[in-house]
């Protein structure tokens, strides 16, 4: 894996929500709604 593709990788994580949904999803599918939910965030527009 490139260095340009880790940086990439590793600024998508150190977001608190987007880690979170990927923590979620390693169980399996769930619903947009329900995540939106639990993470205490709206949809956007």
């Amino acid at each position: 894996m490139t260095l340009e593709k880790q940086v990439t990788i590793y600024k998508a994580l150190s977001d608190g929500n987007r880690l979170q949904i990927i923590r979620m999803l390693k169980d399996g599918e769930r619903c947009a709604c329900q995540m939106l939910e639990d993470l205490n965030i709206t949809q956007p527009t």
